[in-house]
């Protein structure tokens, strides 16, 4: 799995050089409102579980973790997130059972607002069992977001 983790890490960084921001609506201008005059706004977050499609265990594994994800936490979870980056409330992402660019395994994801941010954390840190977790904030700066911003677990 480690193998995995360095090699979507290493392809996730070399997509990133390439690409500029988010929406305008995250109000970042690329190299100059990222740092200067602080770090951009937070404005929400994207939770990742990441697992290897091809090992039947592993996926299913994957799945155990999102339906205790969606029992522990139905009263909160408001409905299937409809846009990427531009939802009002905690929500999950349809799994992606194979590859999606910039991902090299499937992976089930949520976006999480700021408010949300401490409990899913600290449950994603504590339930992800063996799978790899990637954790990243949603400002606009999309290079900084899932790079120098970024958590794995």
């Amino acid at each position: 799995m480690e193998l995995t983790f360095l090699a979507t890490l290493m392809f996730l960084i070399s997509f990133l050089q390439i690409i500029e921001c988010h929406y305008p609506k995250y109000g970042a201008a690329r190299n100059i409102t990222c740092y200067v005059p602080k770090p951009a706004k937070i404005a929400s977050w994207h939770i990742h579980l990441l697992f290897h499609q091809t090992n039947a265990n592993h996926t299913k594994g994957a799945f155990d973790i999102r339906n205790k994800f969606n029992a522990t936490f139905h009263d909160r979870i408001g409905p299937q997130c409809k846009d990427l980056f531009d939802e009002d409330h905690l929500c999950m992402f349809e799994p992606d059972i194979e590859p999606i660019w910039p991902f090299l395994t499937a992976q089930w994801s949520i976006f999480v607002t700021n408010e949300d941010l401490t409990d899913m954390f600290s449950w994603f840190i504590q339930n992800r069992g063996i799978y790899d977790i990637l954790i990243h904030p949603n400002t606009g700066c999309e290079m900084e977001d899932h790079s120098d911003w970024v958590v794995w677990g």
